[in-house]
């Protein structure tokens, strides 16, 4: 596993390529964006997806948590896609298989469930999570005053970034971006879209490829 250390406040946060943060002190992944559920939501309209995204997802993130042998995993919003469907009891019985294991959920706009789903997944629910040194939420543009005055992370907007190369090579890759004291993730999802984002000076970019992070 490739990692990109980034200091935050004294914190010691681990950004990989897998499009996770591992929180060193904390013992705890950090993801955000999974919209697991989002393909069958959209077979049900009638729109072509691919069904084993959510299997991929899953795959993924169980590949983290035993990677790193974390005692926590932190959602930035976005679990799952829509209103329950199908892929909600293949969540559920996947996570039984980390019983050791808390998962908290920062909702999102896409987290729609009712509380009786929520309550038997064992969730930790939240609207917005403070973990000192640093403020959790899933839209940063949510934040108040006093909340902006506090470092944040947040998801959402799913960033990437266009880069340009020799004999007009263009590629377009999912980021981290610290934009002042908020540090945003990129979509964990395999099956989401992304929102390029324009560079600028104030802006810290992390580039991810398949094989490592790179700040540009």
């Amino acid at each position: 596993m490739f990692h990109h250390e980034l200091i935050l406040k004294g914190e010691k946060l681990l950004l990989n390529q897998k499009k996770s943060i591992f929180w060193y002190n904390q013992n705890m992944l950090i993801v955000a964006d999974l919209h697991l559920g989002k393909a069958v939501h959209f077979r049900k309209a009638g729109i072509a997806a691919p069904a084993q995204t959510n299997d991929q997802t899953l795959n993924n993130l169980a590949s983290l948590i035993d990677y790193y042998q974390v005692s926590s995993v932190l959602i930035l919003g976005d679990l799952f896609h829509s209103r329950v469907n199908s892929d909600w009891q293949k969540f559920i019985n996947w996570k039984s298989n980390f019983q050791q294991v808390n998962f908290i959920l920062v909702k999102g706009n896409h987290d729609l469930l009712s509380t009786v789903d929520y309550q038997r997944s064992n969730l930790r629910i939240n609207d917005k999570l403070v973990l000192n040194p640093f403020l959790f939420i899933h839209d940063s543009s949510e934040l108040s005053v006093n909340d902006s005055e506090k470092v944040v992370m947040s998801g959402h907007i799913h960033p990437a970034v266009k880069l340009s190369g020799k004999g007009r090579q263009k590629i377009t890759l999912s980021c981290f971006l610290l934009k002042k004291n908020n540090l945003i993730l990129p979509a964990f999802g395999s099956f989401t879209g992304t929102y390029k984002i324009p560079k600028s000076r104030n802006n810290r970019i992390f580039a991810i490829t398949d094989e490592s992070v790179i700040e540009i």
